[in-house]
């Protein structure tokens, strides 16, 4: 494939970053579909505010965005509000997706395996070939030694791969510093899950 043609100058760093990555290792096909996983937290809403300027740059044909509400928290119903308000003022389509857990052991990634399977769901909806989720670079070091202290060796090394299957992670080559810089000149303020400070969750 032919690599991906700037249409449009683009004025912010962040926003050419991530065109790099796209373009480095081609994620975008022409005319692609794109389904957008996005919980509200920063790391999704600069991936929606990112995917949103780069539409007419790639030339995408369609970009949905999906929020999946775990019903776990209270907090959850807004947040999945906050995202359809902020898709929607970006000018994109919206599917919110409500899953159902049952408490017990291995929550986290119960919840994690219902969350794809309802992405891929909601992809085949919407007829859009690729899922794009918002890791970044600290998630690939965090991953990297939580694998590492669970003895998976250099297997756990390889951590979170740029493209697997349909999925692609557009902003793993991005900081978290760079991901707050973002969203605060974009005048974006994110959710933050409460969840994630505590150390009930590895």
């Amino acid at each position: 494939r032919a690599h991906t043609v700037w249409i449009l100058p683009m004025s912010d760093e962040f926003e050419r970053s991530v065109m790099a990555t796209i373009d480095t290792y081609e994620l975008l096909p022409p005319q692609v579909k794109l389904l957008l996983a996005v919980s509200g937290g920063p790391d999704s809403c600069a991936l929606l505010t990112c995917m949103a300027a780069l539409v007419p740059r790639v030339g995408m044909a369609r970009l949905v965005v999906a929020c999946i509400d775990h019903g776990l928290r209270c907090e959850s119903a807004d947040e999945q509000v906050f995202v359809a308000k902020l898709a929607r003022a970006l000018g994109c389509e919206f599917v919110g997706r409500q899953i159902e857990l049952t408490s017990g052991a291995g929550l986290q990634e119960k919840a994690r395996r219902l969350r794809y399977d309802a992405l891929a769901q909601i992809a085949k909806e919407t007829d859009c070939q690729l899922i794009a989720t918002g890791h970044t670079a600290d998630d690939v070091v965090e991953t990297m030694v939580i694998n590492m202290t669970r003895g998976t060796g250099m297997e756990g090394v390889r951590s979170i791969p740029i493209q697997r299957g349909a999925i692609i992670r557009p902003l793993l080559e991005q900081r978290r510093s760079d991901i707050d810089a973002y969203l605060t000149r974009q005048q974006i303020t994110p959710r933050i899950d409460p969840s994630n400070a505590k150390n009930a969750y590895l």
